[in-house]
């Protein structure tokens, strides 16, 4: 594979948090979409992207509630990088999700390093996550879902989004 097993060590090391952050990751994800004003197909590249990431090194990097919230941040940066036509700082983004500048610059770099900078999504993959999300959404209690748009968006660690690869996070 890409890197092996001393580039996963990294990867894990650089998206995990000291402490579990006292933000919930719905909490998180509606700041994030607050602040990064991008559209819900973004947030959908995003999840493909930390799904890429989980899968990396045959699926060696675990998803937990110490790195769920920066691998869903460092996945929105480089997504919305690639698909949007309206970016913003680096700085923004940091201070969007509550970290330093050079911490973004870090989840970006390792996360572009490990997908090989390969972010591209098929319009068949992209249907396929819409769909889960919409399913999802529509079969969670109304207390999950958002105000408005994807009300799945709340929750991309819950494993109940079939998504291929197994997510280790405690549900909020």
């Amino acid at each position: 594979g890409r890197g092996g097993a001393d580039e996963t060590k990294k990867a894990a090391t650089v998206f995990d948090s000291s402490v579990i952050p006292p933000i919930g990751i719905s909490a998180y994800l509606l700041r994030l979409s607050a602040t990064f004003r991008c559209s819900d197909a973004t947030f959908i590249a995003a999840l493909i992207v930390v799904d890429r990431l989980l899968g990396y090194d045959g699926g060696r990097l675990p998803l937990t509630m110490r790195n769920v919230h920066r691998l869903f941040l460092g996945s929105l940066v480089v997504a919305v990088k690639y698909h949007e036509d309206l970016v913003y700082t680096n700085s923004h983004y940091a201070k969007s999700g509550g970290v330093r500048l050079r911490e973004v610059n870090r989840l970006e770099r390792t996360l572009l390093t490990a997908l090989d900078f390969d972010l591209g999504v098929s319009p068949e993959t992209y249907r396929l996550y819409e769909a889960t999300l919409l399913n999802f959404s529509r079969s969670s209690p109304p207390e999950v879902r958002s105000p408005g748009g994807l009300g799945s968006l709340q929750k991309p660690a819950d494993p109940a989004l079939g998504c291929p690869h197994k997510a280790a996070a405690a549900p909020d």
